[in-house]
């Protein structure tokens, strides 16, 4: 588990400010041969997609709030143009 005032100041500043450190375990691997395994990573994966998607993420280029992010600016111009 990630502590919590890590994962607060990753979600809140976008960055690690405190002298923390957080050690990486790899998971259980899936077994794509097995339906249910691969369905479960599926929907972890179409989850993380959808995330950095949508513009809430503090993924550089893909956060809303970035200036170069074009992907939700250029939405946002196509609505004010068509409505």
């Amino acid at each position: 588990m990630l502590p919590k005032d890590y994962l607060e100041e990753i979600h809140d500043i976008g960055e690690i400010i405190s002298d923390k450190s957080v050690t990486l375990e790899i998971t259980l691997p899936y077994d794509f041969c097995d339906p249910e395994q691969r369905g479960q990573w599926v929907d972890i994966f179409v989850a993380l997609v959808q995330y950095l998607r949508s513009g809430e993420s503090k993924v550089q280029f893909l956060s809303a709030s970035h200036p170069r992010n074009l992907i939700h600016k250029v939405l946002e111009l196509l609505k004010r143009f068509l409505y």
